[in-house]
C-alpha cells in the first residue's frame, strides 16, 4: 500500500484524541524541507519552545525526542522509519562547537537566502521530525 502525503500535499500529522503525540508522522519530501522558507519557519517554530534550547542542546533535544516518539513515521516515499535505529549523532556529524546548530537557530534572525544542501537534508528531515512529535501543529505550521 502507498501511502499518500497530504495537508498542502507534504505532510501529515494525525493527533491521538486525550495524548500528547501524532500517531503517525508523514515525512514531506528533502526538497520541500531543504526550501530557505521551510528552514527559516523551522527555525522560528524551535525558538518558540520552552525552556529554550541552545545550540550545544540542540541535538540532544531532538535525540530524545525521537527516542520517545511512539508514532509511526512515513517517509515521503511512503517507507516506515525506524526510529530506534536512527544514528543522531551520525546525521548531525563532529559538530564539537555546536556551530552549524547555532547557525541553524540563528536563521530566525538571518533567514537563508538558498535552499538547503542536499548533504544536510538528513538534518533538517531529523529537526522537523523531532518538531513534529513535540508538537504536531508547529510542524504543520513551518509547512504553511
Amino acid at each position: 500500500m502507498t501511502t499518500q502525503n497530504s495537508f498542502g500535499g507534504d505532510c501529515r500529522c494525525n493527533d491521538r484524541s486525550g495524548s500528547r503525540g501524532p500517531d503517525i508522522i508523514y515525512v514531506p519530501s528533502p526538497a520541500i524541507l531543504r526550501e530557505a522558507f521551510t528552514i527559516f519557519n523551522l527555525a522560528i517554530e524551535y525558538a518558540r519552545i520552552q525552556p529554550r534550547i541552545s545550540r550545544r542542546r540542540l541535538v540532544d533535544w531532538v535525540y530524545d525526542r525521537i527516542i520517545a516518539c511512539e508514532a509511526v513515521v512515513i517517509d515521503h516515499d511512503g517507507i516506515e522509519i525506524d526510529l530506534l535505529r536512527v544514528d543522531v549523532d551520525g546525521i548531525f556529524g563532529d559538530d564539537y562547537s555546536a556551530s552549524w546548530a547555532g547557525d541553524f537557530l540563528a536563521g530566525r534572525v538571518r533567514p537563508r537566502r538558498l535552499a538547503a544542501s542536499p548533504r544536510i537534508a538528513a538534518r533538517i528531515k531529523l529537526l522537523w521530525i523531532a518538531l513534529a512529535a513535540h508538537d504536531p501543529a508547529a510542524a504543520k505550521s513551518v509547512l504553511n
